[in-house]
């Protein structure tokens, strides 16, 4: 009796298809049912909430999800491990014709956070477009998600809890805002999270710099430290000791329009030429000068910071002679240019600038027109700064 031949690639393609069918078949089988739910909105673009809504729920069962509306009461332990319960809570916020769109999908079998995206959109016919770029963006973290959650090895069902977070005593009514650095949303109560998990977090408080912070959850409680924002300085209030202007000082005041980075100021200098008792004459110079500054690594906490500044001042001169008295002399200047370093990362600080000034002709002028060769031509000071 005579075999049949056995062919190796027919038996080599069956012996694939034996290993290969399960897995498809187990991809093919696995539910997924998505509840979508609103975030707060914005007054000013809740109308939008429906259209994102609707475009959403398009796009999601185009991909093959079970959407189910979000009035619907769900229970997790329903549903069986085969199907992937998520759910999207979207918000809105903006200023039209712009809206910015955020969205946070949470397991909820597992009460975890799985992802999170944000994007900018038109209110226009082109947010239905931006919104399935949002789920092109998502849907990758979602596939991975999947995989790692039927990995018994690698990510063991059911996913442990995490225990109890405890955010800073000033978050909330303190002014202190936790946010979720990917979505931008606010951290709420119903926050999911898993054992082991990393919460990407921002601090954020009015007058202060924000602050981005990774938090690790473990064990039965997890003490969010408190961040110790940065105040952000709008004012200033300086001393100053400057050269060839030997014998006096100058006070001054500072406002940043621009937080630590842009200020206008006023200085206030006075001055003595002659010293009293040895010479015949003296000179009284009052020297108020209206500044701008600019320290490009201003919001940056650096210890040494360059500063640039320019400002107009006023010199006004009053002679005493040991046989009378004459009238006052006075020159104004432009300071063209001071070029500086501010040292320290707290609210006093020290600093040093050297520049120049360009006097201008007047009818009672003391010095010379242009830079003055009698000043040296190179102003320098010393000072130091309280900045709040």
């Amino acid at each position: 009796m005579n075999r049949p031949a056995r062919n190796p690639v027919a038996l080599l393609v069956l012996l694939v298809l034996l290993c290969v069918a399960p897995l498809v078949g187990l991809a093919g089988t696995e539910r997924i049912v998505v509840q979508l739910v609103s975030g707060e909105m914005d007054p000013a673009v809740a109308d939008y909430e429906r259209v994102v809504r609707d475009g959403f729920r398009v796009a999601l069962e185009r991909r093959g999800y079970e959407v189910i509306p979000a009035d619907q009461e769900v229970d997790p332990g329903a549903y069986d491990l085969d199907t992937l319960l998520l759910q999207y809570e979207y918000t809105l916020i903006g200023f039209l014709p712009r809206l910015h769109v955020t969205v946070a999908v949470r397991d909820l079998q597992a009460g975890t956070r799985v992802t999170g995206a944000l994007a900018v959109a038109r209110g226009n016919i082109t947010l239905y477009t931006s919104l399935d770029e949002i789920l092109e963006t998502i849907e990758p973290r979602i596939e991975g998600y999947r995989v790692r959650r039927a990995d018994s090895i690698r990510n063991p069902w059911p996913v442990t809890p995490a225990g109890e977070i405890v955010f800073p005593a000033s978050a909330g009514e303190g002014g202190l805002t936790v946010m979720d650095r990917v979505t931008g949303a606010p951290i709420g109560e119903d926050l999911f999270v898993s054992e082991g998990a990393e919460l990407p977090l921002r601090f954020s408080r009015e007058g202060y710099y924000s602050r981005d912070v990774n938090v690790s959850v473990s064990g039965p409680r997890t003490e969010v430290p408190d961040p110790d924002l940065r105040r952000q300085g709008r004012f200033g209030a300086q001393l100053q000791y400057s050269y060839p202007r030997l014998i006096g000082g100058s006070v001054g005041g500072r406002y940043y329009p621009l937080p630590d980075l842009l200020y206008v100021g006023m200085e206030l200098g006075l001055h003595m030429s002659g010293l009293p008792g040895r010479t015949p004459s003296r000179l009284t110079h009052l020297d108020p000068r209206l500044m701008v500054g600019y320290l490009p690594r201003g919001t940056e906490d650096e210890a040494v910071q360059p500063w640039f500044s320019s400002g107009l001042g006023l010199v006004t001169t009053f002679p005493s002679y040991a046989d009378g008295d004459t009238g006052p002399y006075t020159d104004w200047y432009w300071n063209v240019l001071n070029v500086g370093v501010e040292l320290g990362r707290r609210m006093v600080r020290l600093y040093g600038r050297l520049g120049v000034s360009y006097y201008f002709d007047t009818d009672r002028s003391l010095w010379e027109p242009g830079i003055n060769p009698d000043l040296l031509w190179m102003e320098a000071a010393l000072g130091t700064v309280l900045r709040w």
